[in-house]
């Protein structure tokens, strides 16, 4: 299925899609802010996936690319949140993990108030069981970097009233919220109208990446 169709039919993005759009982050923080520091570094889903498949930084290079490679121009180990978004049973969700104040927060747009948080601990604990760990340890063995151990680390799970109509649309969702969230809350709050308009502008950001050349597709030529 094409990029376009998954965008604008509303459907579920897939992982392709996901890993795409966080190279497209990691190029516009290089872009906006190489002047200043970068405390943001977006992980590829790839690497979230092959850690909780039991890969090892010490002994998977592709681990090791997420952290160092020829497309990273800047110091990771100064970077203060790491980011990325993964699928399980058919839902993404999207985990942060701040190394300043040792927390990781996890979205899941399938969550809202009414949760319970120890339902929802459950069924991400899992996951942040294999990836906390080995972020720490790519840390340690790439850069010499001690950011402490598991027990140190907080687990804040954010819950929020999404709009039941954008609600399904977890990987768009929690690609807003990777995108947005500063470490404490979200730089623009999530509706249906700015994750909408935020789509629009992520399509054609994916589409404008080095390397791809493209027109502008007609939904946002019409201002849309």
């Amino acid at each position: 299925m094409t990029i376009r169709k998954q965008f604008f039919l509303k459907l579920e993005l897939d992982e392709d899609i996901c890993e795409l759009a966080m190279r497209t982050f990691r190029y516009e923080v290089i872009q906006n802010d190489f002047m200043n520091k970068i405390s943001r570094h977006f992980i590829s889903p790839d690497w979230a996936r092959m850690v909780i498949a039991g890969a090892k930084p010490e002994k998977d290079g592709f681990l090791q690319k997420n952290f160092k490679s020829e497309h990273i121009p800047y110091d990771v180990s100064t970077c203060q949140l790491f980011v990325t978004v993964l699928e399980t049973d058919g839902l993404y969700a999207c985990y942060v993990w701040d190394t300043v104040f040792r927390r990781v927060t996890v979205f899941d747009p399938m969550a809202n108030e009414k949760s319970s948080f120890d339902d929802v601990y459950e069924k991400h604990k899992h996951q942040n069981f294999h990836m906390l760990p080995t972020l720490m340890s790519c840390m340690r063995i790439y850069f010499g970097k001690d950011v402490g151990t598991c027990l140190d680390w907080e687990t804040i799970l954010l819950t929020g009233p999404i709009p039941a109509s954008i609600r399904g649309w977890t990987a768009l969702c929690s690609l807003f919220f990777a995108y947005e969230f500063n470490g404490v809350d979200l730089s623009s709050a999530m509706s249906e109208e700015s994750v909408v308009r935020f789509r629009d502008n992520l399509f054609w950001s994916m589409l404008n990446l080095p390397g791809n050349r493209s027109n502008l597709p007609l939904v946002l030529q019409n201002g849309c």
